[in-house]
């Protein structure tokens, strides 16, 4: 691949992508006081939202750099990538005031990425071939 192509190829798969985890990371800069809406769970849902995003946009570029990976394998980078990632912003809350690592954000991320995953090969299926 010549090296404009690999740079027109990262810019349109991969930048997205970092470009979304950077703006997750900023978001959890910030102090919030969501007691209240920790109480409705609401927090949660946000979480279900921004990671269904993440695992749609990596799925998109894991597929389209690896296009010879199995399905399994292809959810296995997904879900294995966005987790980390996840695991990482909770460890960076650590250090935000007013917020703290939480395992249960760390299991709606996992969820929302694995829907996001899964919605993306729905998709995809429909509109091309996806082995």
């Amino acid at each position: 691949m010549a090296r404009e192509n690999r740079l027109n190829f990262f810019l349109f798969y991969w930048l997205p992508v970092l470009s979304y985890c950077c703006i997750i990371f900023i978001l959890s800069s910030f102090s919030f006081e969501l007691e209240e809406a920790e109480n409705l769970h609401i927090d949660k849902f946000f979480h279900l939202i921004e990671y269904f995003l993440l695992g749609i946009l990596a799925s998109r570029a894991f597929k389209n750099s690896f296009p010879q990976v199995s399905v399994l394998k292809y959810y296995f980078l997904v879900i294995l990538f966005c987790s980390l990632y996840g695991l990482s912003d909770e460890i960076h809350q650590l250090f935000v005031p007013g917020r703290e690592f939480s395992s249960a954000d760390i299991v709606t991320d996992v969820l929302g990425v694995s829907l996001g995953a899964w919605g993306y090969r729905l998709r995809f299926i429909k509109s091309r071939s996806f082995s």
